[in-house]
């Protein structure tokens, strides 16, 4: 299984900001969201809305691919060495959402 590790997308976000000379109001208000929201975004902290992802991609005019991380994660593993087999709580560094990657094409 893949999953968005959004404190890395944070920090590819703040990368951009920098290169672009914005402060984290000004891209908050070009996007339509709390300053307070943007900072929980840029540290990982909140998940970060497709609608969001895009409108960054225009802002920056970069692909969107530029902004997402992904990682793979052994689901098995992950639950086993959780606590009575519940789902372990997020953290900063393991702030993920789960989906599945299409397959790959072959050729």
């Amino acid at each position: 299984m893949y999953v968005v590790n959004y404190l890395q997308t944070g920090k590819n976000i703040s990368l951009h900001m920098t290169q672009n000379n914005l402060t984290q109001s000004e891209l908050a208000k070009l996007l339509n969201i709390s300053r307070q929201r943007m900072w929980a975004m840029i540290n990982g902290k909140v998940a970060i809305d497709l609608a969001i992802i895009m409108g960054l991609a225009e802002i920056f005019k970069i692909p969107v691919e530029s902004f997402v991380e992904y990682a793979k994660v052994d689901v098995v593993e992950k639950l086993k060495t959780s606590k009575r087999g519940r789902k372990p709580k997020a953290t900063t560094a393991d702030t993920t959402a789960d989906f599945e990657l299409p397959p790959e094409p072959t050729t």
